[in-house]
């Protein structure tokens, strides 16, 4: 594993505790444009290790449900289906 594999892990897992321990409002109220990145961002991540872009797009709806943000979850698990 090289060096930049393990800054995704750290993206991964600060993103994570972010979506399972900020409170969901303060969390819902930040600028929708950071949450699609770092969603964006996950979903990268998620493919460059699995190489499968229907896990990918259940990875970052997982987290979308886990934040409350059931809008972009409804979207990215119809993405997944397509």
């Amino acid at each position: 594993m090289d060096e930049s594999m393990i800054w995704y892990f750290w993206f991964i897992a600060v993103f994570v505790v972010a979506v399972l321990f900020l409170p969901g409002k303060w969390f819902r109220d930040l600028s929708p444009w950071i949450f699609l990145g770092a969603a964006g961002a996950t979903f990268v991540v998620a493919y460059m290790f699995t190489l499968n872009v229907g896990f990918a797009f259940e990875y970052v709806a997982a987290i979308s449900l886990t934040s409350q943000c059931p809008a972009l979850a409804g979207f990215v698990k119809a993405m997944a289906h397509n």
